[in-house]
């Protein structure tokens, strides 16, 4: 039970993390973790942070020490890569309010506890964050590595299934992990992290989440999430090496909703409004 107990709370801060408000003070530590990002993603951050007020070029280039034409060409990225970025003359840039897409900054920011634990990765698009997440592991990359994905070509759950992960619509993670634990113990990852999530989706939402053991999360009977725990063990001592704990959540349901095949067993956290 202390090991539950141990990687529940690790779990529950990524979780809650991705989906509880922004914090609007910005300290020494997110001032450095600021500093770290490339120019572009500076800017989105700052707007992130006074989403759907207006800018100033002027006042971004002061803050970010670069010229106002280095900010534009900044802001020219982001519009393509999909931000809904508004410019007015005379007021500036602001980030469209009802923009939801996902980034390094907004996540790490929106984490409550375990700051500086954890290191975001964020993908507009992969075929598995679990595949990702143990390539980098396998690099070498620490404990506390989150790989998110906007969507997944190839997202797969247990026993090779695929798992559903359309763009704009979910929540696609995978954290690597390297507790030290025997492999036998490896199940109480799994289990943590659905207790995490039905938690997470409860505060969130108000609505009662379940666990159908021990890896999917419903709520009003239908599966709004999926766990895929991979490790890899040493071949001495039997040890645990690292986890990947990979977690797709089901946000909203899909604007064409699920496919047939799909439409009887999945739901969703949140209605369309």
């Amino acid at each position: 039970m202390i090991v539950v107990d141990k990687w529940k709370r690790r779990c529950y801060n990524v979780d809650v993390g991705l989906l509880t408000p922004p914090q609007r003070r910005i300290d020494m530590n997110q001032r450095k973790a600021i500093e770290r990002m490339t120019l572009k993603e500076q800017v989105l951050e700052l707007l992130d942070r006074e989403k759907g007020r207006f800018l100033s070029g002027q006042a971004l280039a002061q803050q970010l020490a670069v010229s106002r034409a280095a900010v534009w060409k900044a802001i020219r990225l982001l519009q393509e890569e999909g931000f809904q970025i508004d410019a007015q003359t005379n007021r500036g840039y602001r980030l469209n309010e009802k923009t939801d897409s996902v980034h390094k900054g907004g996540v790490e920011r929106r984490l409550t506890r375990g700051k500086g634990f954890y290191q975001v990765q964020v993908f507009p698009s992969l075929a598995s964050t679990n595949d990702t997440a143990k390539a980098l592991a396998g690099q070498g990359a620490p404990e506390g590595t989150v790989v998110v994905a906007e969507t997944q070509t190839a997202g797969k759950g247990r026993m090779r299934r695929s798992f559903f992960s359309p763009d704009d619509t979910g929540v696609y993670m995978s954290v690597i992990l390297r507790p030290k634990i025997g492999a036998e113990q490896a199940l109480f990852i799994t289990t943590a992290a659905a207790v995490a999530v039905a938690e997470a989706v409860e505060a969130v939402s108000g609505r009662p989440a379940g666990i159908k053991w021990v890896n999917d999360v419903f709520c009003g009977g239908k599966k709004i999430c999926g766990i895929l725990t991979e490790g890899v063990c040493g071949m001495e001592d039997g040890s645990l090496e690292y986890a990947v704990l990979g977690i797709g959540i089901n946000a909203l349901e899909p604007q064409n909703g699920f496919p047939e095949e799909l439409k009887e067993i999945a739901g969703a956290v949140f209605e369309r409004g």
